[in-house]
């Protein structure tokens, strides 16, 4: 019996899919070879369909390992999902050669889900997201858009902001060590026992 045992079905919805609950982040990457063996490992075993990057990881090269993955196990095995950093929202023109940049770095058309990495300072959280929508969704590179690291009220007005699509991940931090501010300001009440 295995030490920690996973229970493969275990699926968490995102948009119109479901996903592994379990998912793989490529943040802080140090052996790549390592990391390679464990998410092909992990997919072709089942226990996880779901994986994480970001631009800003490793600049660019924890994309470049999804993308080897994609090539060994198949695209349509996982679920993909990658961040944009915040700056890039100043313009459409650098918003969109950022996302073209991430694809061309995973190897694919398109990816499933596509984040603002965390809100950029400066410029309404609605119009963040209009320019993520327009771009990401408006020419196909995403089928899903989110935010990450929004606080309640942040994703309180990027909920309210889309006009076609919609935001279906916060991803914020959250463990044992971090979880009181999840707890209290995004779940919703626990029902009493």
């Amino acid at each position: 019996m295995p030490l920690f045992p996973v229970d493969n079905g275990d699926r968490k919805p995102i948009g119109g899919d479901t996903v592994s609950a379990i998912g793989l982040g490529t943040w802080a990457i140090r052996n790549p070879r390592r990391a390679f063996e464990a998410l092909v490992e992990a997919i072709e075993t089942g226990l996880v369909d779901n994986i994480d990057t970001a631009e800003m990881y490793g600049e660019g090269t924890a994309e470049e390992l999804v993308g080897e993955v994609l090539r060994k196990v198949g695209r349509e095995r996982v679920f993909v999902t990658t961040k944009v950093l915040p700056w890039r929202l100043r313009s459409f023109e650098e918003l969109e050669k950022a996302i073209r940049a991430s694809l061309r770095r995973l190897g694919v058309e398109t990816v499933d889900l596509i984040l603002i990495h965390w809100p950029l300072e400066g410029m309404p959280v609605s119009e963040q997201v209009r320019r993520l929508e327009k771009i990401a969704i408006g020419k196909g590179y995403a089928r899903y858009i989110g935010v990450s690291n929004f606080d309640d009220r942040e994703l309180e007005e990027a909920l309210h902001a889309t006009a076609s699509a919609e935001i279906v991940v916060d991803q914020v931090h959250y463990s044992v060590l971090h979880r009181r501010w999840v707890e209290e300001k995004l779940l919703p009440p626990s029902a009493p026992e």
